[in-house]
């Protein structure tokens, strides 16, 4: 497969999940720190960051 092929791919992988898509989408209206994703989405700390942490990897969401 060429390389432009395979970033789709990595792309779609990553918005296969409902908790990722909804970050990407919090985040689309500015930067927000952690908790407060927490408390918007009523989820556990540690499933924000792991979601986070895929997306930073797959270059999707910047970090500061």
């Amino acid at each position: 497969m060429n390389r432009g092929i395979l970033d789709l791919v990595t792309i779609y992988e990553c918005l296969c999940d409902g908790t990722r898509l909804r970050i990407l989408h919090l985040l689309s209206g500015g930067p927000l720190c952690v908790c407060h994703l927490q408390e918007i989405l009523e989820e556990r700390q540690v499933k924000i960051s792991k979601h986070l942490r895929y997306l930073k990897i797959h270059q999707l969401v910047d970090v500061r």
